[in-house]
């Protein structure tokens, strides 16, 4: 039995609607467990994690200075 052309753009149709239940069946389930809270750590596991950056102890964020954005070029200022 064939399909007519008008079966076949509602059965395209039909599938465009619900592509993402399609593709929702496919995925991986989650490889990783969602981490713990911070607060949920001990303080021995909170040394264990990798420090991002190491500062000084004397260092001091200095938050009066302006910060210059990111891949665009400011002028510096005359300080005053």
């Amino acid at each position: 039995m064939s399909v007519s052309r008008f079966g076949r753009v509602n059965q395209w149709l039909t599938m465009a609607r619900q592509w993402h239940v399609v593709d929702a069946k496919s995925q991986l389930r989650q490889v990783q467990s969602v981490p713990k809270r911070s607060d949920e750590y001990t303080a021995e596991e909170r040394k264990a994690f990798p420090k991002l950056f190491e500062f000084d102890e004397e260092f001091v964020m200095d938050w009066t200075e302006p910060i210059e954005p990111h891949g665009r070029y400011v002028p510096e200022q005359p300080k005053k």
